[in-house]
């Protein structure tokens, strides 16, 4: 990601590697920026707790409802919820809906050994 630094001149502006831009055209930066960047955390996340707790992330994704994998999704929603995560973003990732998505960040605040997990990845 590139760093934006302010102008000399106007405080709406900004110079990107000796480029202007306007404060709309900052935002719109950082924002595909964040996306990008979002994506690639998203998948550090899964990988590590994939890692974490001995399984695969195709079995994350997957439909089966073992306790082991299902704490697997709550540490994720959890860490991904904290990052600043949609809902329907972490949804779409973890291949749930987005009210299982709401329950398992709620399970992990009321189990706090989960939390702890989650919290220890930042």
């Amino acid at each position: 990601m590139r760093h934006l630094f302010p102008t000399q001149g106007s405080p709406r502006q900004v110079t990107v590697t000796g480029q202007v831009f306007s404060e709309r055209e900052r935002i719109a930066i950082q924002k595909v920026a964040a996306k990008h960047y979002s994506v690639e955390t998203a998948e550090q996340v899964v990988c590590e707790v994939a890692r974490m707790f001995n399984v695969s992330v195709e079995e994350i994704r997957g439909e089966a409802r073992t306790m082991r994998l299902v704490d697997a999704r709550t540490v994720i929603a959890f860490a991904l919820r904290q990052r600043g995560f949609r809902l329907h973003e972490i949804g779409r990732y973890l291949n749930r809906h987005t009210s299982s998505i709401v329950h398992l960040s709620q399970r992990a605040v009321n189990v706090s050994e989960l939390r702890e997990m989650a919290e220890a990845l930042s």
